[in-house]
Parts: structure tokens; C-alpha cells; sequence
């Protein structure tokens, strides 16, 4: 056996630890850079994604009239590999208000897929807003002819109420999609309070029920609706499309 003299054993410890501190400073100097490169990425990142989605917003807000400011998100990260392919897999936006020919509609939302910005056009896209009931009432008394219709909401149907030789008639009914027309499919109806059977009524009556609509023209190309539900305080449509373009004819034309 041979023994190392105290002298050399101390020397090789401190070779050692030496070695170990220097391997180990080395890799906190690469974990360091890393963190600032992956930081300065990131930030370069978001910068690009917030300049894309100004410029789709500018886009989305020249196809409506009376759309200002929407809110865009480009969603995916990293976002630098989206650009280079020109096309954002997944988009949404929101706005407080937009009209569509003379419609005038609330808390719009836009999701779009595969959006590319040149040419400006989204694979599909889906359009949902809401329509007031207020609004939705004049629109059904003015197509349907009945001056005096009231509207109201029950759950998720809405209610007509009017009178008809003096008595107060109410239509119940849910809500179809035609289209560009939001219709209101009747489904029983009630005269002072007695359910009567609807081919009863009399025949101007039954003339004005295929009138009770909500026209959503002005729609984007390509886009139809899809359907439409009753929420509280109006009339929430939706329509889709695909191979949207996301220019002014974007509105219609």
C-alpha cells in the first residue's frame, strides 16, 4: 500500500475543488445568458404579436361601419413561427358595438382561424352580437305591420303581445335563422288568457306571423347565419363562414 504524504493529499483536494468551482461558474454564466436571450426573445416576441394584431384590428374595424378600436388577440406562442408561415392559427376579437346595414348590434365577438394577412382572409370565422329588444320590437312591428307589438323575453323564448278585435292576443315563440333573417317561429298562442289553436286566429293574423323577424344584412362575405338564442335584454346571432375575406367587402360590400 502506498500513503500519500498530508502535503499531496491536501494539494489534490484543492485541484479538485478548484476544478469544480470553475465548471460550476461556467454553468451558471450559461444559465445567465440563456435567461437573457430567452427574456429578450419574449419580449421581442410580444412586441411583434401586439403590431400584427394593431394592424388586424385596423382591418377588422374598416369592415364595419361604426366598429372603433376592437380588441385583438392573436393567440399561440411563439409567435415569431406564426409570422414567418404568414398564418395566425387562432384570432379573436370584441367590441362594445357595430352595425351591420342600419342594424345596430352589441358586444360583438369575432373568432377567426388561419388568418393570414396577405391576402387579408381568415379560413373561417364566426360573428356573434346582440340585438336589444327594443330594437328587435320595432324592427317586428315595422315588417310585420302590427303597430301596437309588444315584445318580451320568457327564458329562452319571446313573447308577442297585441290585440286583435279587442282582445289581447300573445304569440310564443323561439327563435330560427334563415340566412340573413333572424325569424320568430310561433308555437302556441293565447287570446284574454285562453290557449287557442293558432290556424284559429283570424287569417290578416296569421298573414303577419311569418313577418315577425330581425333582418341581419350586411353580413361579411361569405358569412351567413347560424342560429340565434334569446339572452337577457335581446336577440344573440350567430354566423359563420369560411374563406372569409377580412377587407371592406368584408361588410358587405
Amino acid at each position: 500500500m502506498i500513503l500519500l504524504r498530508p502535503s499531496l493529499r491536501l494539494r489534490g483536494l484543492r485541484a479538485c475543488s478548484s476544478q469544480s468551482g470553475s465548471a460550476a461558474t461556467v454553468w451558471i454564466v450559461v444559465v445567465v445568458v440563456l435567461a437573457v436571450l430567452g427574456g429578450a426573445g419574449f419580449a421581442g416576441d410580444q412586441y411583434l404579436r401586439s403590431q400584427a394584431e394593431k394592424q388586424v384590428a385596423t382591418q377588422v374595424a374598416g369592415a364595419f361601419s361604426g366598429m372603433e378600436d376592437p380588441a385583438v388577440k392573436i393567440h399561440g406562442f411563439p409567435f415569431l413561427t406564426q409570422m414567418l408561415t404568414g398564418k395566425f392559427g387562432h384570432v379573436t376579437g370584441t367590441t362594445d358595438q357595430v352595425v351591420f346595414d342600419g342594424l345596430s348590434a352589441a358586444d360583438v365577438k369575432v373568432e377567426a382561424r388561419d388568418v393570414t394577412i396577405s391576402p387579408a382572409q381568415a379560413g373561417s370565422a364566426t360573428v356573434s352580437a346582440t340585438v336589444d329588444l327594443e330594437t328587435a320590437q320595432a324592427l317586428m312591428r315595422t315588417r310585420s305591420g302590427i303597430s301596437d307589438l309588444t315584445l318580451r323575453s320568457e327564458g329562452d323564448h319571446l313573447v308577442v303581445t297585441t290585440t286583435v278585435q279587442r282582445q289581447r292576443l300573445e304569440l310564443t315563440g323561439v327563435l330560427t335563422t334563415d340566412i340573413d333573417v333572424v325569424r320568430l317561429e310561433i308555437q302556441s298562442a293565447t287570446v284574454d288568457g285562453m290557449s287557442t289553436a293558432i290556424d284559429r286566429l283570424p287569417a290578416q293574423t296569421r298573414s303577419s306571423l311569418d313577418k315577425l323577424t330581425v333582418p341581419v344584412s350586411g353580413l361579411p362575405h361569405a358569412v351567413t347565419l347560424d342560429s340565434a338564442e334569446v339572452v337577457p335584454g335581446g336577440v344573440r346571432f350567430t354566423a359563420t363562414g369560411t374563406d372569409v375575406p377580412l377587407t371592406r367587402s368584408f361588410a358587405g360590400g
